[in-house]
């Protein structure tokens, strides 16, 4: 079996279903060693892009801190305010700072607000500073989401917002602190791809095994790692370009790679099944052992020719030197 490099799989997996009869004959160990290269590989790129975005915008993010949110303290795990307010930070997302409501009161505060009609409904991202917590909610059409949260019991020491601005502008200039931020960035990307393969991987697992069965291939467990591995390519990608570009994944993505995904897989399927049609199952074409035959028989009528040639010139150079003799 001929080995073809990682870059050039990448390429085929895309662009050739050709690829699927022949990683059929590897192992399911390679076939996942190419998945997990390749999304390590996304991985280390979407944490380069976002990585550089957080130290682009971290300047601006530090203004827009100092400018938005009031004076404040932590200490003992609960947080010290003169001041409360509520304040739009964009056209998407709304700050809640308020000493007098906890963490356990955020469903209550939005639905509050959506009552009231405050224009407050239209965002979609809030920020809650509350008297134990900080925390970052997504309201999607009404399904609220915690993406982040921040308690201060964790503390060991006191803080304040002049530390927080400090510790910030710190990070900002500091080197090392890139390449950590880098490093956790693509550590993160890399389980969270692979979690979210995994799950999709069920969904790839249950088409396959309606396919095999109306294409009447006889695939085993190593088989379907195989080609969900490859099939994965290019979604991936995708999801990749899409984070890059937008740094999320809308459904649009999603529902783009899904399809992508059971083309890919009919596809592959196909040409596995062609291929079998051509081999007999042996894993070798008929049509390369006649070329065989053909070269061969090619090969040995060129040297019964040359044998020829060879007899005929040593004959003519005997009777010419017998002639020669007779001459003189």
């Amino acid at each position: 079996m001929v080995r073809v490099n990682f870059f050039k799989k990448i390429w085929f997996a895309i662009t050739d279903f050709r690829l699927f009869p022949y990683t059929q004959k590897e192992r399911a160990f390679s076939a996942i060693w190419y998945f997990l290269r390749l999304v390590l590989l996304c991985s280390f790129v979407i944490a380069i892009f976002l990585t550089k975005y957080i130290f682009d915008t971290l300047p601006g993010t530090i203004a827009k801190f100092d400018e938005i949110v009031p004076n404040f303290s932590i200490s003992d795990g609960t947080l010290i305010t003169e001041e409360e307010k509520y304040s739009e930070i964009d056209s998407d997302t709304y700050l809640v700072f308020s000493k007098e409501h906890s963490s356990k009161e955020i469903l209550d505060i939005i639905s509050d607000v959506k009552e009231k009609g405050s224009t407050i409904q239209k965002y979609t991202g809030y920020i809650f500073v509350l008297s134990d917590q900080a925390s970052f909610v997504y309201d999607m059409d009404g399904a609220i989401y915690q993406a982040a949260k921040f308690d201060y019991s964790i503390l060991t020491e006191p803080t304040s917002k002049e530390n927080i601005i400090s510790d910030l502008t710190v990070l900002e200039e500091s080197l090392l602190s890139k390449f950590i931020i880098l490093a956790i960035t693509t550590f993160v990307f890399f389980i969270a791809m692979n979690i979210n393969r995994f799950f999709t991987s069920i969904v790839y697992a249950i088409t396959i095994w309606l396919l095999n069965t109306i294409f009447a291939l006889k695939l085993k467990f190593r088989n379907y790692i195989i080609i969900i591995c490859y099939v994965s390519t290019l979604p991936i990608i995708l999801e990749t370009i899409a984070i890059i570009v937008t740094r999320t994944i809308s459904n649009p993505v999603n529902l783009i790679c899904t399809l992508v995904s059971f083309v890919y897989i009919f596809y592959g399927l196909r040409a596995i099944k062609i291929d079998n049609i051509l081999t007999n199952g042996t894993g070798k074409n008929p049509l390369e052992k006649l070329e065989n035959a053909i070269k061969e028989a090619q090969e040995e009528i060129e040297e019964q020719l040359k044998e020829k040639t060879e007899k005929k010139d040593e004959e003519d150079k005997q009777e010419k030197e017998e002639k020669n003799e007779e001459d003189n």
